[in-house]
């Protein structure tokens, strides 16, 4: 199936019809900006970066960003903000990353106020900043974020000192959503993940997180643990549900020997946590350690006092 500028079309019929704002009154009511990084796709648009219409943004506002790429860092502290790339509303199945129809992000968003949606794009590196460690980053601040219809993809090296993660909810945002999206080539040396809840000091726990119908592939670790999904926040992450995801080929190269590969890592207090219908497939320890031999596993709980009370059918 090829893709389909729809986005475009909308985006001109709205134009004509005179109901895209492309500058924002102040103290007006909700309103959308729409941005192209060339004035190709959407020639009425009012902006040319997502930063510049964050400035104008007021909160409940939509960002509408038409084809194209974006070379810059985005931090989101506008609560119910809407950020729709061109692709929003469109499973990511049949789209190409970084394709002609795709709003390519390259750097790292950053969500730090509450009720945020995040739907349609393509993210990859800054190409300023190769070592770049995260697709989307939520901050505490970020409850309710929505994050669907994403292809995350090549975030992180081999070389890369620290952790990488497709997607990182930070010390304790609540009711988070992830859905639908697509996150592959997550990866570093030390732990790298698809989707990542964290972490091992938050003092905030995440509540009520649903991550569901995401792809997550190609997942690797240099020297730690390679992730499709993992919990780890010290403070508890009750109210989880993991359902509906494909998780394919998770690969701990383990090139000092403390290499592993978890598909679903419950690696701290998950109360009452449903993992349901995902489907798990090739995850490999290629060099297991000597003392304890391969550490390859489908859903590992770990540090996990309320492990009696999950629901597991992977």
């Amino acid at each position: 199936m090829k893709n389909r500028p729809l986005f475009l079309i909308g985006v001109l019929a709205a134009a004509l019809l005179g109901l895209v704002m492309v500058a924002k009154i102040p103290g007006a009511a909700a309103a959308t900006l729409v941005v192209d990084n060339d004035g190709l796709q959407c020639p009425l648009a009012g902006y040319t970066s997502i930063n510049a219409a964050l400035l104008d943004a007021s909160p409940g506002d939509t960002i509408m960003v038409c084809a194209g790429t974006y070379p810059e860092d985005v931090v989101i502290n506008i609560v119910s903000l809407t950020l729709r790339g061109a692709q929003a509303g469109f499973p990511t199945g049949a789209r190409m990353f970084m394709g002609a129809f795709e709003s390519t992000v390259q750097g790292l968003i950053t969500i730090q106020a509450a009720n945020v949606t995040i739907d349609g794009f393509s993210l990859t590196n800054s190409l300023t900043n190769p070592m770049q460690n995260n697709g989307i980053l939520v901050k505490t601040a970020g409850n309710t974020a929505f994050i669907t219809n994403n292809i995350i993809s090549a975030v992180g090296t081999l070389t890369l000192a620290s952790n990488a993660q497709g997607i990182y909810l930070e010390n304790g945002p609540d009711d988070v959503r992830i859905v639908a999206n697509d996150i592959s080539k997550i990866q570093s040396f030390p732990s790298a993940k698809g989707i990542y809840i964290g972490d091992s000091t938050a003092t905030n726990a995440s509540q009520n997180v649903l991550i569901s119908g995401n792809s997550i592939t190609n997942i690797t670790s240099g020297d730690r643990g390679a992730y499709g999904i993992q919990v780890n926040n010290r403070a508890g992450q009750p109210g989880l549900v993991i359902s509906n995801n494909t998780i394919d080929t998770l690969t701990g190269l383990g090139l000092a020997g403390r290499g592993w590969a978890h598909a679903i890592g419950l690696e701290g207090d998950t109360r009452d946590v449903l993992v349901v219908g995902n489907n798990i497939s090739n995850i490999f320890d290629l060099i297991p350690n000597p003392m304890f031999g391969p550490d390859a596993i489908a859903v590992f709980f770990e540090d996990n006092p309320s492990f009696g009370t999950a629901r597991v059918n992977q």
